[in-house]
């Protein structure tokens, strides 16, 4: 299907529509897939530009404070979504929500990522943009789905040592992520916690006094697509 947008070149898109799984398939001209929700009684309607979507997942393995840096983790997130047998993940790039004394979490994002959409490998919405999540502090459902697609407990602790905003929250990095022997470690993050309504539990979760003993603990981190 061709699709004109005013102002930019003629989009080439395919679409697969599969109403018993309540969701449709568009893939663009990149050979990009983004899988949609489709509204009860609605006539699906690709999203325009500037508004695209982008995947996020908690990782499956556990990594301890020596990553390689943020570079490593990257690295350990499109590793992962390689392997994950996804075609929605393969050949992603990813950024690590994860921040270190050289570079905030949300500075390894586009502006076109910033206005995007980010959802589960499931197709489900976790923020309408990543501008979004930040005004709110926390995503519209748990990001608790990892690169399989399997469900890890809402308990989960996770390294980020990142604010609600994407800046780094503490000083203690693990030498930027690259020290597995260090204590105090960076500050973690918790999937939910259903007994506390603070929003920016699943970044920073020290105000429920959720504490990293050291950097040799194993933990997951947060993997989010970017496109440049």
């Amino acid at each position: 299907n061709l699709f004109t947008v005013p102002g930019n070149a003629t989009i080439i898109v395919s679409i697969r529509c599969d109403v018993s799984t309540t969701s449709y398939d568009l893939t663009d001209s990149d050979g990009r897939s983004n899988v949609l929700p489709i509204i009860s009684g609605s006539t699906p309607t690709p999203i325009p530009p500037g508004n695209e979507q982008r995947y996020v997942f908690i990782t499956s393995a556990l990594y301890n404070g020596n990553m390689g840096g943020i570079p490593g983790a990257a690295m350990n997130c499109k590793s992962l979504a390689n392997d994950s047998e996804d075609p929605n993940l393969i050949g992603r790039e990813w950024n690590p929500w994860i921040s270190d004394a050289t570079s905030n979490a949300i500075d390894g994002f586009t502006s076109e990522d910033i206005s995007a959409q980010y959802i589960l490998p499931s197709g489900t919405i976790i923020a309408t943009s990543l501008d979004s999540l930040i005004t709110l502090k926390a995503p519209i459902v748990p990001i608790q789905e990892t690169e399989k697609g399997d469900i890890i407990p809402e308990s989960t602790a996770v390294f980020t040592n990142t604010t609600a905003n994407g800046t780094l929250a503490s000083s203690n990095t693990c030498t930027n992520w690259t020290d597995d022997t260090s204590s105090p470690s960076p500050l973690l993050g918790f999937i939910r916690d259903p007994s506390t309504d603070d929003p920016s539990l699943w970044t920073n979760a020290t105000t429920i006094g959720v504490f990293n003993p050291s950097c040799a603990s194993q933990r997951p981190i947060y993997c989010f697509e970017t496109r440049s």
